[in-house]
């Protein structure tokens, strides 16, 4: 299952996969799409952004999470590198999607 947009403001409703007591055991992806340059959007007087996942309903996701589903990196990752180094991945398996994330120390890496 795949949930592609540019933006999802959930707002009242909710988006619900599997439950506490049937987990979902299929792959469910929510991918936002967009440019860094792509005109931007207020989701109140504060917060704005170009791209956005905001929920003010309910995300309820059951299923069989990782042990390890966070980490960082432990030696810098560069474009075109097979190979990264984590401080941790205890359960991460063959064909498992990893996702990487700027630290935001350098504007440019985002």
């Amino acid at each position: 299952m795949k949930l592609t947009a540019n933006s999802i403001h959930i707002r009242l409703g909710n988006i619900t996969a599997g439950n506490p007591t049937t987990n979902f055991y299929r792959n469910f992806v929510i991918q936002i799409n967009g440019n860094k340059a792509d005109n931007g959007y207020y989701i109140d007087p504060i917060v704005a952004g170009n791209k956005y996942f905001v929920i003010t309903g309910s995300l309820n996701l059951n299923g069989v999470a990782p042990t390890t589903v966070t980490t960082v990196l432990t030696k810098t990752a560069f474009i075109g590198d097979k190979v990264i180094n984590v401080a941790a991945s205890i359960d991460w398996k063959i064909g498992d999607t990893l996702v990487l994330s700027p630290s935001f120390s350098n504007s440019k890496e985002y």
